[in-house]
């Protein structure tokens, strides 16, 4: 999980846009340090450059960069690497990790911790109550609109269907209107010519 931090914090540290400038000042860092830089330092530094290129570009999931990280690196040289970029909360916890002596805690202390997950758990149900509370309005009141739209539907496929019989009506009447006209036209004609 720490290695996963580090990881994690490394790579989005590398991936920003002081990418070039944090690189040329851990060579210029290196190069004062020691004379000689091994070859498989210098290839995990181009490796980590190019990691955080591809994470990126999108071409890498920050998964895959942690996974690949992951035992490319140890926790000191990640520290190391990040001296002065880190919370202090963040590198005392790092500093612990890597001497590998178990953290003392007091009992103030962990009631501190409990009393701020309490309220942090707490702000978190109250956050959810009002999230919850906000669905539950706009699913009542799209229910009731949903329901209206329903109801017009169905009232205004009953007009239609109303209308289209009255159409069907009065076009029958029209048909039956023709054949009569049709019919005194014809009788007339034959009147006319006897």
């Amino acid at each position: 999980m720490l290695r996963a931090l580090v990881g994690i914090t490394m790579i989005s540290c590398a991936s920003g846009a002081s990418l070039r400038s944090a690189q040329v000042k851990e060579q210029q860092k290196l190069a004062s340090d020691a004379p000689k830089v091994s070859f498989l330092q210098e290839e995990g530094k181009m490796e980590t450059g190019l990691l955080a290129a591809q994470l990126a570009a999108g071409k890498l999931g920050l998964r895959e960069a942690m996974r690949h990280m992951n035992d490319k690196m140890t926790v000191d040289e990640a520290l190391r690497r990040l001296d002065g970029k880190l919370p202090e909360e963040v590198t005392s916890l790092l500093k612990t990790q890597s001497s590998k002596t178990a953290p003392t805690f007091t009992e103030e202390s962990m009631a501190k911790a409990r009393k701020i997950l309490n309220k942090m758990v707490e702000d978190s149900y109250a956050e959810l109550d009002n999230v919850i509370v906000e669905c539950v309005a706009l699913k009542n009141a799209n229910g009731a609109t949903y329901g209206q739209v329903v109801t017009d539907l169905a009232r205004l496929g009953s007009e239609i269907a109303i209308a289209e019989k009255d159409i069907g009506e009065s076009y029958n009447c029209i048909q039956q209107q023709d054949r009569e006209y049709k019919a005194v036209e014809t009788t007339l004609r034959n009147e006319g010519a006897e």
